[in-house]
């Protein structure tokens, strides 16, 4: 908010004095012409020394019959009257200055419900991805207490990127990895040093249709310790899990990333979600926080 400098309230009432000062150089009132007595009283009075007569009216005669005094006073009432009309402009300004705060607080205010009701907007259109698996790809052999590989599948687990939001998802990266390890969770998967799979431009996942995909979880060169979970007893000592991230956009632009990590359960003959926030999230990205990708130079 505008504020007045005390130089310039001190400046109007110093101009408002020194018109005054220069209308008070023209006040000089005039000394009455002395009289004489004529015949016989003067010359009674000869010799004397001749006294001039006092005349009361001499300030108003000065003000009302003289030029330099009745302009003088207007120069004063008009200095007078810039003072005044000064101090109310002051006034004015500051009410004036004040509804424009106001309205401009107001305005501001708006702006930010704005912001806020754009925002509310997009994540409640914001499409949403998660992980469903379909088939296991595993099977646990009750006769011969092993996992096997499922038959049905030829050992091929199938899943789906499905979108629970609003609008359609654009996938455009998809990491998984199959960890065998002991009782312990793998090492969490960090997305802004890791990257995945790129997918074909035009792979999208809407409500009503999820993107389908199927990995051989029998492949050496994907799960390189199969054989550690298929050998006998191997499952009482080991456990397979799951791990990875899918990174999307949406029509606006905006990236985002969800993590997942799913255990195999040889007693259910089925992937269940596991570990905590580390490995299951799903957040919105910024460009900066994506690495390059080693395999897709200038790709993101």
């Amino acid at each position: 908010m505008h504020r007045f400098r005390t130089p310039e309230l001190f400046l109007g009432c110093f101009l408002t004095i020194a018109v005054f000062a220069a209308g008070m150089l023209f006040v000089r009132p005039y000394p009455n012409q002395p009289t004489y007595q004529v015949g016989a009283a003067a010359s009674q009075s000869e010799g004397k020394e001749k006294q001039p007569e006092s005349d009361p009216s001499g300030w108003w005669a000065w003000l009302f019959k003289d030029a330099a005094g009745f302009f003088t006073f207007g120069l004063v009432a008009v200095g007078v009257g810039q003072a005044v009309l000064f101090f109310v402009q002051l006034r004015l300004m500051r009410t004036g200055m004040d509804d424009a705060r106001i309205a401009a607080e107001a305005a501001k205010a708006s702006a930010t419900a704005a912001v806020n009701q754009t925002k509310a907007m997009v994540q409640a259109e914001r499409p949403y991805v998660f992980l469903k698996i379909v088939k296991p790809g595993l099977r646990f052999d009750s006769n011969n207490r092993r996992i096997i590989p499922d038959i049905e599948t030829d050992g091929r687990i199938q899943f789906q990127i499905i979108n629970v939001g609003r609008t359609p998802a654009m996938l455009e990266e998809f990491r998984e990895q199959y960890p065998i390890t002991g009782d312990l969770a793998p090492t969490p998967i960090d997305p802004t040093n890791d990257r995945g799979r790129l997918l074909p431009v035009g792979a999208i996942a809407t409500t009503d249709s999820p993107y389908p995909l199927a990995t051989n979880l029998f492949e050496p060169w994907i799960v390189p310790d199969i054989r550690k979970l298929i050998d006998v007893g191997g499952w009482t000592v080991y456990r397979a899990f799951f791990q990875g991230f899918i990174r999307y956009s949406d029509t606006f632009g905006n990236r985002y990333i969800t993590g997942f990590l799913a255990a195999y359960s040889p007693l259910h003959g089925a992937w269940t979600l596991s570990g905590g926030k580390e490995y299951n999230y799903s957040r919105q990205e910024k460009p900066e926080d994506i690495p390059p990708h080693p395999n897709y130079p200038g790709e993101t």
